[in-house]
């Protein structure tokens, strides 16, 4: 069985949960307290399907303005973008802009490159449900409550699922 190396990229506005999902995937324990990520990190990850095992690197875009400059030039090589909200509605409005700017970006170096949503912080009051979520930002969106680790094999079957997706043409 051959491994691919796949690249995944988490980007969204500061403080929606980027890097806990990075955490959670990588069975880590979440930071409760909100550290911004400076600029950029990464992670990497075996992950099993089908089609056979996958090496994914996790990039982990730092969320502040000051750092939307370099987005472009991290995304180079990216299969699977994994675009965050924290499901507020501002939150998701704010989201639905970051994904018209991915779908009108003119090259991701020849590579086609997948988008979905996690739509994080289901746990708290007032946001949106993921459903709805989807309905305004217009891509596939999943629940998520990155900081409870019960959800460690729901993002692992995500990735899974949406790799395989992209490798089978369909996405």
């Amino acid at each position: 069985m051959r491994t691919t190396q796949i690249k995944v990229a988490f980007v969204g506005y500061p403080a929606v949960g980027k890097t806990s999902i990075i955490k959670l995937l990588l069975g880590k324990a979440p930071q409760l307290e909100y550290r911004p990520t400076i600029g950029l990190d990464f992670g990497q990850k075996l992950i099993k399907s089908t089609l056979g095992e996958h090496e994914l690197a996790l990039w982990d875009f730092g969320g502040q303005k000051n750092f939307w400059p370099q987005w472009n030039a991290y995304l180079l090589g990216t299969k699977l973008c994994v675009v965050v909200t924290d499901s507020t509605p501002m939150g998701v409005l704010k989201t639905r802009m970051i994904i018209d700017w991915l779908n009108t970006r003119e090259n991701n170096g020849g590579d086609k490159m997948g988008i979905i949503a996690i739509a994080n912080k289901q746990d708290l009051p007032g946001v949106m449900k993921p459903e709805r979520v989807e309905n305004v930002i217009q891509v596939t969106t999943y629940p998520m409550v990155a900081i409870d680790h019960q959800y460690r094999e729901k993002v692992l079957e995500i990735l899974s699922n949406e790799i395989k997706h992209l490798i089978e043409g369909k996405k």
